[in-house]
C-alpha cells in the first residue's frame, strides 16, 4: 500500500504498524519471536540447556554467569557442537531482557559469516532453534 509521502515516511509508517501489532500480541520483542513464557531468572535456563547438552552428548562451551566475560564482551552464553557442521550459538535471557548492544554486534558478525544464532527465553525456544537447525531432540 502506498501511504504517500517520501520513502522515510512510508518506512516509519510500516515500522510503526509492525511495532504496534507486536505490542498488541505481547510476545514479540524486536526481531525475536517468543514461544511460551520466559524464565524469571537466567540461571535455571542455563542449567536446563546444560542438562539438554549432556543428555544429547553434545560438547559445549558455557560462559560463566558469576563474572564478566573473559572471552570477549558480547560472546554467546553457549557455543554447542550439536553434530558435524552444526554449531548452535545461544544467548539466554530472562523476563523481558533483550541482548545488549555488544551482544547484538557479536551476533550480527556471526550471522554475516553464515551462522544462525538464537536468543532464547526458555527451553522450548532452545529446542525450536535446535529443531530448525536439524538437531532437535
Amino acid at each position: 500500500a502506498d501511504f504517500g509521502g517520501d520513502e522515510m515516511s512510508r518506512e516509519f509508517t510500516t515500522n510503526w504498524l509492525q511495532e504496534r501489532e507486536a505490542k498488541l500480541r505481547g510476545k514479540q520483542f524486536k526481531n525475536y519471536l517468543r514461544i511460551g513464557e520466559p524464565e524469571e531468572l537466567e540461571g535455571p535456563l542455563h542449567d536446563q540447556i546444560i542438562n539438554a547438552c549432556e543428555r544429547m552428548e553434545w560438547p559445549y562451551v558455557h560462559s560463566r554467569m558469576d563474572k564478566p566475560s573473559r572471552v570477549g564482551v558480547g560472546t554467546f552464553d553457549f557455543i554447542i557442537g550439536a553434530k558435524m557442521e552444526t554449531t548452535l550459538l545461544v544467548e539466554c535471557k530472562a523476563r523481558d531482557e533483550e541482548p545488549n548492544a555488544d551482544q547484538e554486534k557479536v551476533h550480527a558478525a556471526w550471522r554475516a559469516a553464515g551462522f544462525k544464532t538464537c536468543v532464547c527465553w526458555n527451553l522450548e525456544e532452545f529446542w525450536a532453534y535446535a529443531t530448525r537447525m536439524g538437531v532437535g531432540k
